[in-house]
């Protein structure tokens, strides 16, 4: 029964790193920190952990079990904290070509305007080029 119940932990843990995936990449319901996966996460390493300091048969299956367990739920945290950070950089006036700030743009009420003028004006300006109606 011990066996058992490890087993159904360690899938517990699987189930809820696969179901995490599962929402972030076919929904796009993302969370950083997931509580209710690190909630019932940190429940099945302790009911694994806690069976095999309990038991006196399958000692080295459990043994092996949890070490497998944790493993694998310190490579995911790692890989959550460390591979799916992005750092995002803004763009520093001198990294922009020169010969784009010298170029003037038409706005929509057809009046021109300088791009050095617009990044002075407003640093973190978002250019829209509209095409018109196909």
């Amino acid at each position: 029964m011990n066996l058992a119940r490890a087993i159904v932990a360690f899938l517990l843990i699987v189930f809820c790193v696969c179901f995490h995936f599962i929402l972030a990449i076919k929904f796009e319901i993302y969370e950083r920190r997931p509580l209710w996966a690190i909630i019932i996460i940190c429940a099945a390493l302790i009911v694994i952990f806690r069976l095999f300091l309990k038991s006196k048969r399958f000692r080295k299956t459990l043994l092996l079990l949890n070490i497998i367990s944790w493993l694998f739920v310190l490579s995911i945290a790692w890989w959550a904290e460390k591979l799916t950070s992005y750092e995002t950089s803004i763009p520093q006036i001198n990294s922009f070509d020169k010969a784009i700030l010298s170029r003037s743009l038409v706005q929509i009420d057809g009046s021109e305007i300088e791009v050095s003028e617009l990044i002075q004006e407003s640093p973190f300006s978002l250019f829209l080029f509209y095409r018109g109606p196909w």
